[in-house]
């Protein structure tokens, strides 16, 4: 049969359920005295420190069987838009310098001979936007979300091969790795095709 989902989040929960890896932020229109009095009401303290250290992820969940795969889905309504995710590094000690709202910026600015304005000038896209999403510690996801305006929309898709989305994403622990996931959401059909390099 399947898990027994009670007793595996109770397992998980007396695994993971310690006060060394939680962090409590208080927010209020009172003074710090009455929230600290408040707190002290609640029974933080009866939380266990059971010294557990956190997961983290040092090499990519994706491997080459995940990677380079093209996802299309016939919608319900009349929308054509495309999703890129790329795997990188958790850059979440980065935070000063954040070197992903770099690549971001260059995709996604509006500005003269930008690769966002160029594709709209082509009549071919009428959105564009580029982040990061954390999944968890070690791994992240580039993410680029585009609106197409064109009904050259497989023509776009198939210019996007691996050795030309390699150059948007450059990272030294992902040398050599020149695979990434496109997702062309059109709906309810779903094919997986692998992309050739």
């Amino acid at each position: 049969m399947g898990i027994e989902v009670r007793k595996a989040l109770l397992d998980f929960h007396e695994q993971w359920y310690s006060s060394n890896i939680m962090s409590l932020c208080i927010v209020g229109s009172e003074s710090l005295d009455a929230l600290e009095s408040l707190l002290e009401t609640l029974d933080f303290v009866a939380i266990k420190n059971k010294n557990v250290k956190r997961m983290e992820w040092l090499e990519s969940p994706y491997g080459r069987e995940q990677l380079g795969k093209r996802i299309e889905i016939v919608p319900i309504e009349d929308t054509r838009s495309l999703s890129i995710e790329f795997p990188i590094p958790d850059l979440r000690d980065e935070y000063k310098s954040e070197p992903a709202r770099y690549i971001s910026h260059l995709l996604d600015h509006e500005q003269k001979g930008s690769l966002f304005s160029e594709l709209k000038r082509l009549g071919w896209v009428s959105s564009l936007s580029a982040s990061t999403e954390n999944l968890a510690r070690g791994m992240s996801i580039f993410r680029i979300d585009i609106t197409l305006s064109t009904g050259r929309i497989m023509e776009i898709i198939d210019m996007l091969t691996p050795s030309n989305m390699f150059y948007l994403v450059i990272a030294k622990k992902y040398a050599g790795q020149q695979g990434n996931v496109h997702e062309p959401y059109y709906g309810t059909e779903i094919h997986i095709k692998d992309i050739d390099d």
